[in-house]
């Protein structure tokens, strides 16, 4: 599947700590936030994110980090 890049890759680890979306997607935003990712970057990404089951947002996530 060739997927759009919303944004320059967010340096964060992604470890499983709660096995829950919120959490995962928290992480992202602050990580995006304290590395100057513009609003409509990180919410582009996350809205990706929620449209699919728990497998897509990890898919997603792991697309945009480093």
């Amino acid at each position: 599947m060739n997927r759009e890049k919303h944004c320059e890759r967010v340096k964060m680890q992604i470890v499983f700590r709660s096995g829950n979306t919120d959490s995962l997607l928290d992480s992202f935003g602050k990580a995006a936030i304290k590395q100057g990712r513009s609003k409509e970057e990180i919410e582009s990404v996350l809205k990706d994110c929620l449209s699919g089951d728990y497998n897509h947002v990890l898919t997603v996530l792991m697309d945009h980090t480093k």
